[in-house]
């Protein structure tokens, strides 16, 4: 196969020079000998703690690495259903903007229905934004990021604990995918369509050749390349991950170092506006427009300042729950609106088909194409989603069932599946570029069913790699991560959360509750979801508990 494109640098005039591509067709595909190997070991461990967990010689090395238990607690109940129902409907929209994006798709006629589809996916430029907000607020519900240093250096090892904790369980799952990107696919999985498409060509060969050296790779794999580099990760769509990773240390460092939410959301409102202005002064050097679909921490820090700043305005989850089910309801109907809204803007600002009514008066006062100015509106528009969204999880979170001990037990395939969402988020571009790129040597028809077809076939392999990955690296380093957490529950020196030590009896009771307990790593994009999906979401006792702590601290709000 040959390309001749046009360099993205020429201007109006022929350009003198060209390039010019060979590209083997490859027929079949095998895992290279790298990736066998790594997978017999990551299998022979499993089987050895799964086997050992059978005959009953348990221990906690063995617990952590046995795919039985960490299967259980994969659908294990981790708090209010809300938390899980917003990360599958953020990972859906992921799916959806990837497929439209990602996917070769012939011309679509413009009056098909498939268009439609299509145009929907400009209403959900802000699902990083979504998993941003669901990581704050599963870490304000969670009340750990509330505990008062006595010093700046136990704040800075509390920051540093939370930080290797975070990154030690979602750092090997991204490492495995990272690893997958360099190592087998264009050399294992043969990608026969890589000259088609100007994007796939850019990810497999400008992004990968950089990914692939040392000096990039291991900022990368430890989540720190933007900062390290002032550049975007470019292993696959790991940036989303690292930017919410980012976003999550930058809110824990603030929320500890004041101690309560209502100082957490006074410095935060106070921040917010330099975090426009840097996110302003970061994207006018870009030559891209800007739409609120940033995967980098800049451009993620203002939405989580201001769910900081909501969730202290917004009413307690006890005084939602004493409103009764009219005020509830109308409540609810307000926040859909506010993100309905807010989506709905987007779509009518950023699709240039839109030119009348609405869409004209909008594009009439922001620009068609928008200017990098549009970033102080965008910031703007965002609080309403902010909002919204808000509002639902803690409407979500109001409802007394949520909190009863006797469903604390119950396994879940939907909470399975909200558990699996970083992993989907992480690997359904692979699925996707394996068809487009491999399977299929020509474009898909661009028809509803074909679309629906390719939206639930790829929801399917990715949870199904995603479900490996999770008893196989996932499980097994949280499991580890809690283990160690759970032996060292007692407060940490330097701090001071007001709680006497707890009996033997209670700290027993939690320490086997925390089996059941999980860190949720999303994200994300990323999420975001993830991306690369994100955020602390522990068992129903670690969240009544620390919102309880909180409720101490901050007189009653929340």
């Amino acid at each position: 196969a040959w390309s001749a494109p046009r360099p993205d640098w020429a201007d109006a005039t022929p350009p003198s020079d060209f390039e010019f591509a060979l590209l083997e067709h490859g027929r079949t595909w095998a895992l290279g000998a790298g990736m066998r190997r790594l997978l017999t070991i990551l299998l022979s461990v499993a089987a050895v703690g799964g086997l050992t967990v059978g005959l009953g010689l348990r221990s906690r090395l063995s617990d952590a690495f046995a795919p039985q238990l960490n299967f259980r607690r994969l659908g294990a109940a981790r708090g209010p259903l809300c938390f899980d129902a917003c990360r599958v409907a953020l990972t859906l929209c992921v799916l959806w903007i990837h497929l439209n994006d990602h996917m070769p798709w012939r011309p679509v006629p413009s009056d098909s229905a498939m268009l439609w589809l299509a145009d929907v996916r400009y209403g959900f430029n802000r699902v990083n934004v979504g998993f941003t907000v669901l990581m704050v607020d599963l870490a304000l519900t969670h009340g750990h990021c509330f505990r008062r240093p006595a010093g700046l250096f136990a704040w800075f090892w509390g920051l540093l604990r939370y930080s290797t904790r975070r990154l030690a369980v979602l750092a090997p799952m991204l490492g495995l995918w990272t690893y997958v990107y360099l190592e087998v696919f264009t050399v294992d999985i043969p990608l026969n369509n890589l000259l088609k498409s100007r994007g796939v060509r850019a990810w497999y060969g400008t992004f990968r050749s950089a990914c692939a050296r040392p000096t990039h790779l291991w900022p990368s794999a430890f989540l720190v390349h933007d900062v390290v580099f002032g550049e975007r990760n470019n292993c696959h769509n790991s940036d989303i991950f690292e930017g919410l990773f980012q976003t999550d240390v930058a809110i824990f460092a603030l929320a500890s170092a004041v101690g309560s939410s209502r100082r957490a959301a006074a410095v935060a409102g106070f921040f917010w506006v330099p975090a426009v202005g840097l996110n302003w002064w970061k994207e006018s050097r870009r030559a891209i427009p800007y739409n609120g679909s940033g995967h980098r921490w800049y451009s993620l820090l203002p939405a989580a300042l201001a769910a900081l700043v909501v969730s202290a305005v917004l009413p307690s989850e006890r005084q939602l729950a004493a409103w009764g089910a009219g005020r509830q309801r109308l409540a609810f109907l307000i926040a859909v609106a506010c993100v309905i809204a807010t989506c709905l803007q987007d779509g009518l600002l950023m699709h240039e088909k839109f030119t009348t009514g609405l869409a004209g008066k909008l594009k009439a006062f922001h620009g068609s194409p928008v200017t990098n100015d549009y970033v102080f509106y965008c910031s703007a528009y965002e609080l309403v989603f902010v909002f919204g969204m808000l509002l639902l999880l803690r409407l979500g979170r109001c409802n007394p069932e949520h909190i009863e001990e006797g469903k604390a037990s119950a396994w879940s395939p939907f909470r399975a599946l909200a558990r699996l969402c970083g992993g989907v988020n992480a690997s359904n571009l692979f699925v996707m570029h394996f068809a487009g790129g491999f399977q299929h040597e020509e474009p898909f028809e661009g028809t509803v069913f074909v679309f629906v077809g390719a939206l639930l076939a790829t929801l399917a392999f990715s949870v199904a790699l995603s479900l490996g990955t999770y008893l196989l690296i996932e499980g097994p380093c949280e499991a580890v991560v809690l283990a160690l957490k759970s032996s060292s529950r007692a407060p940490a020196k330097g701090f001071s959360n007001g709680s006497a030590p707890k009996p033997t009896a209670v700290a027993a009771g939690e320490a086997a509750a925390a089996v059941a307990k999980t860190s949720d790593d999303e994200t994300s994009d990323v999420l975001a979801a993830s991306a690369s999906p994100v955020g602390a979401s522990e068992g129903r006792t670690g969240a009544a508990t620390g919102s309880a702590r909180r409720r101490r601290e901050d007189g009653g709000s929340s």
